[in-house]
């Protein structure tokens, strides 16, 4: 059974230091658990940096998490 996962990367200016900002990706994985989030997750990034990383950006950090449920009133 898919489950959502979001990817949390942060990406920093290899120029401008201390200028980063973060993104967020939503991707699906068979079983929520740490190993399906770094394997899956590296390969996510991977293919999303191909086509949306800027040549003087560098990815500082990634993490997953898993969405939030919104409450019901």
């Amino acid at each position: 059974m898919n489950q959502t996962m979001h990817l949390v990367i942060t990406i920093c200016s290899i120029l401008r230091a201390p200028e980063c900002h973060t993104e967020r990706l939503t991707f699906f994985v068979d079983n929520l658990t740490p190993y399906a989030c770094f394997h899956t997750g590296q390969a996510e990034i991977a293919k999303w940096s191909t086509y949306r990383l800027k040549p003087d950006e560098r990815i500082a950090r990634w993490r997953c998490e898993r969405p939030k449920l919104s409450a019901k009133a």
